[in-house]
């Protein structure tokens, strides 16, 4: 298991806690807890985000961008 897998599964289960605490006896401490648990499930899930969009750039850099034709050569014809 990697950090950012190890990451998500303790901030998921800290969440869900805080939820069902929050959820049997409603109050400003419990609000508090869960909410920030609920910011730090995001912060995880952002770094998430940030990887994926790092690996579509690492893949999208592999291919060759391909070399548009130049506006000379579209011309119509007879200008």
């Amino acid at each position: 298991m990697d950090a950012v897998e190890a990451r998500l599964r303790d901030t998921a289960r800290a969440c869900l806690l805080a939820y069902r605490s929050w959820r049997q006896q409603p109050g400003e401490a419990s609000i508090q807890t869960l909410s920030d648990s609920v910011h730090e499930l995001r912060k995880a899930l952002a770094r998430i985000e940030i990887d994926i969009s790092a690996t579509r750039r690492d893949e999208q850099a592999q291919r060759p961008i391909p070399i548009p034709a130049h506006r000379a050569a579209r011309r119509p014809p007879g200008r």
